[in-house]
């Protein structure tokens, strides 16, 4: 499954669900890619955007209506 919507904030490029299946149990987990530098070891990596970024992706996961058991953040491609 996977709904993808876009957001008007900054950092996120797209989020969507997605189902994880692990024998019979199912877990629902929230998708969001980013434009941002995951990489500490890179230049370009914000502490303060990432942890803005995690606020954010937060927010997502209380504000939808079916419960999400995970974050996953993603990189966009270039």
């Amino acid at each position: 499954m996977s709904s993808t919507s876009s957001s008007d904030e900054t950092s996120i490029v797209d989020y969507w669900h997605e189902w994880e299946i692990k024998g019979a149990e199912r877990q629902v987990v929230l998708c969001v890619e980013t434009d941002l530098e995951l990489d500490p070891g890179r230049d370009g990596f914000d502490r303060v955007q990432l942890d803005a970024l995690l606020h954010q992706a937060s927010e997502l996961m209380k504000a939808s209506p079916s419960p999400i058991d995970f974050i996953r953040i993603v990189q966009a491609e270039n």
